[in-house]
């Protein structure tokens, strides 16, 4: 098993390698998005699976459908709140200009400022293509090889890393805790609500500006993410030996 585990390893790392350098490094960046999207990542997610054995990992029984979208909405606010306070913490440094570290990622997405392929990409390609890719590829083969936890902050390392193309290095501590968040979704609810957790996240320029545009929203939108943090944190800790196979 670990073979196969190895070898996807090396699929997805070499995969990875590719994409960067012809994205980013070559003038063919917008044609191989769509030659990436309609030919070679489907072929990759075929290869991957297959070595899995078609097997893909499922919610912790202990939590209901409900407990499961609270959870997810914990995570998404782990990792807003983090990015937002370590913004602002550069912010207090006289030194350092923060409109370089504004989210790249999020401006993007906004439909007035890129074309519909950017807004796609950013909203519904990424979150399945990245969460394939370091959840279900990079994380679960490296638990092959090392315990969970540490599977899980090389994983979410190796995430925020290779966003450096969208991020400041200065920015690698938020994107790597956004990481971490992800992962624990992945670990405990599977792949699905991993997805919508980055979802979330990708296109929250949207949904944050319209939840406090009403102040009524606002205090149960504020509520709502009280209480994802309060399910979150707790169910981690309620089943961390299921999780993490730790006492």
């Amino acid at each position: 098993m670990k073979r196969n585990d190895l070898a996807i390893l090396a699929i997805v790392f070499a995969y990875l390698g590719l994409r960067d350098i012809v994205l980013y490094q070559t003038g063919f960046g917008y044609i191989f998005q769509w030659i990436d999207l309609c030919v070679i990542f489907p072929i990759l997610m075929i290869c991957v699976a297959k070595l899995r054995d078609w097997k893909f990992p499922s919610r912790t029984p202990h939590l209901t459908l409900f407990h499961a979208l609270l959870f997810t909405v914990g995570a998404v606010a782990v990792g807003l709140i983090f990015k937002r306070t370590w913004y602002d913490l550069l912010g207090s440094i006289p030194s350092i200009d923060v409109s370089k570290y504004a989210d790249p990622m999020l401006e993007r997405a906004r439909p007035e400022d890129k074309e519909a392929m950017d807004n796609i990409w950013i909203m519904i390609v990424a979150p399945i293509q990245e969460e394939f890719i370091f959840r279900f590829a990079i994380l679960s083969s490296l638990a092959a090889f090392f315990k969970k936890p540490t599977a899980l902050i090389i994983t979410a390392a190796v995430f925020s890393l290779l966003h450096f193309h969208v991020y400041p290095p200065r920015m690698f501590v938020p994107i790597f805790v956004t990481g971490i968040a992800f992962g624990l979704t992945y670990l405990t609810l599977g792949l699905r609500w991993s997805i919508l957790a980055h979802f979330l996240t990708n296109t929250s320029s949207f949904w944050v500006y319209q939840v406090t545009s009403n102040v009524a929203i606002f205090m149960a939108f504020v509520l709502l993410l009280v209480v994802g943090l309060w399910i979150f944190f707790s169910r981690l800790v309620r089943y961390r030996k299921t999780l993490f196979g730790e006492g």
